[in-house]
């Protein structure tokens, strides 16, 4: 994903809703299964650790500095994770939970449709300029929203909340209706292009396409 973000930030050409939405949905569902299932903090989700395979699907990779918890109602203490991407109680050194993971995945998908990096505006500060920002200020949606839906920005503003209890687990961002809907509507669509542009080639394999659009 990060190299997808730099060559469309070098082109001036963000990425479409529908690629984002598919690309949220394929990492809040890794992500949930890493949270929900194997009770495991991922704590640095930042785009270089979303790979994309040459479908465009998304593989969640770099566990070396994941931790298991013993319950999911757990929480860690260690301070770990990609600066511009660490939550603000990771930044205080408090206490943390799976929102965390939720905060740096909000600001990977900032840094996809702003093409900038989260906090960008505070880098001169150092560190502790960065950690002050992370903690006391607020990411500048301004930008996404002038180009994205507002169900898609309101979710990234939840996600980016101060108070992790704010924040959904992946459980519920995955269980949104419109985001369902929105990346079933894509797929179908895709699927009914593919159908179309086969349809000359294979009749039957343009009516198995059709089938398939049409159940899904």
């Amino acid at each position: 994903l990060e190299t997808q973000i730099k060559q469309r930030a070098r082109n001036e050409s963000p990425f479409p809703e529908a690629d984002v939405q598919r690309l949220l949905v394929q990492s809040v569902d890794a992500l949930a299964y890493c949270h929900h299932t194997l009770k495991l903090l991922h704590r640095d989700v930042k785009p270089a650790n979303i790979f994309l395979s040459g479908e465009g699907d998304v593989k969640l990779g770099d566990f070396g500095i994941s931790r298991s918890l013993a319950t999911s109602k757990a929480v860690a203490m260690t301070r770990c994770g990609s600066p511009l991407y660490m939550s603000p109680e990771i930044c205080r050194g408090a206490p943390y939970d799976r929102g965390a993971d939720c905060w740096s995945l909000a600001c990977t998908f900032y840094h996809a449709m702003s093409l900038r990096e989260p906090w960008a505006d505070h880098s001169k500060g150092g560190m502790m300029g960065l950690i002050r920002a992370i903690c006391n200020e607020h990411v500048d949606l301004a930008r996404v929203r002038q180009i994205y839906s507002a169900p898609l920005c309101d979710l990234l503003e939840q996600m980016l909340s101060k108070d992790s209890k704010v924040r959904p687990s992946m459980r519920e961002v995955a269980a949104m209706p419109w985001l369902q809907e929105a990346v079933r509507s894509a797929s179908k669509k895709t699927a009914i292009s593919a159908a179309a542009s086969a349809s000359a080639a294979s009749p039957l394999r343009l009516q198995t396409m059709l089938d398939i659009a049409a159940t899904t």
